[in-house]
């Protein structure tokens, strides 16, 4: 979630990205396309949950400028056995 004050001087609150956690499992909450609002001040990123007063980590947080690519943000990606590089091949295991 994102709290700001919008160019008006009201405080705005827009949400980000959403996930369903697992007990016990990490979730990746990542939303490449979202833009600060124009205008927008004293920004304030929190994470909360909707249903429940659980405890989390938060492990990284990554706020970017446009163009940026961060690994596995906002995407599933298919683990190969090996891929140590994750460049979806073992081509070095056939060297």
């Amino acid at each position: 979630m994102l709290m700001y004050t919008d160019a008006s001087g009201d405080p705005q609150y827009n949400t980000i990205a959403e996930g369903i956690g697992i007990k016990g499992e990490w979730i990746q909450l990542a939303n490449r396309n979202y833009m600060i609002p124009s205008g927008a001040s004293d920004l304030q990123l929190y994470v909360e949950t909707a249903e429940t007063t659980n405890n989390f980590y938060i492990d990284e947080a990554i706020g970017a400028v446009e163009g940026t690519y961060i690994l596995g943000a906002g995407e599933a990606r298919d683990i190969i056995p090996g891929d140590v590089s994750f460049d979806e091949s073992m081509a070095w295991y056939f060297q």
